[in-house]
């Protein structure tokens, strides 16, 4: 794999949603850890298919013409399909949700989210730089 294909693997959203798979979701307010209220979405890695395509595959590119007319093109015919790696084949996912949390879970959660945001943001740096 060479280092563009390796980039392109690691920010495909379906690579990523492996990693957050099973998140349970907390915060610390008053040096207590809180389970933030939470509610089941539609899969978005998978739209709700409990599969998608082998990010393997296709982060990369997928280059459609390399098949001729006459084969049936197995890309699409889901022969690289594998288990979402986002909700297990299970169809949903857990998110938190907002409605229900107080302003101090919310700011806090917001908090969260923007320290993993960077965290990521700094991974994806590491990764481009050759780390």
């Amino acid at each position: 794999m060479n280092r563009t294909e390796e980039i392109n693997y690691f920010n495909d959203p379906r690579t990523r949603a492996a990693r957050e798979r099973g998140q349970i979701f907390t915060v610390f307010l008053d040096d207590d850890e809180t389970v933030l209220p939470t509610r089941f979405v539609v899969c978005p890695t998978c739209r709700g298919t409990g599969t998608h395509i082998n990010p393997s595959i296709d982060a990369g590119g997928y280059d459609p013409d390399s098949y001729h007319e006459d084969d049936e093109d197995p890309y699409l015919t889901g022969v690289y399909d594998v288990t979402c790696y986002g909700c297990d084949g299970h169809n949903v996912v857990a998110r938190v949700d907002e409605s229900r949390c107080t302003a101090e879970q919310l700011a806090a959660y917001r908090l969260d989210q923007d320290a993993e945001a960077e965290l990521e943001a700094a991974c994806r740096a590491e990764i481009c730089a050759g780390c």
